[in-house]
């Protein structure tokens, strides 16, 4: 846990360097950041889950293309 000094600086840094109010709410505002990156790490899963199927697709119809122009030989 923060001790008071550094709240207080992270505050100055939001406040002045980023412009963002310094009576922000950090634990609601940290909660949010990290039910952001829970659902960025899903939504990352299914698209390699995705890039994985179509892999598996792309071999099984090269398969099915190769036996199709072997048997019309």
């Amino acid at each position: 846990m923060l001790d008071y000094k550094e709240k207080e600086h992270i505050k100055d840094v939001l406040s002045q360097g980023l412009g963002i109010n310094r009576n922000i709410n950090f634990p609601y505002f940290l909660n949010e950041i990290d039910e952001n990156n829970k659902k960025i790490k899903e939504t990352l899963s299914y698209i390699e889950r995705l890039e994985y199927n179509q892999r598996v697709l792309e071999r099984k119809l090269d398969i099915l293309i190769n036996e199709i122009s072997r048997l019309k030989r």
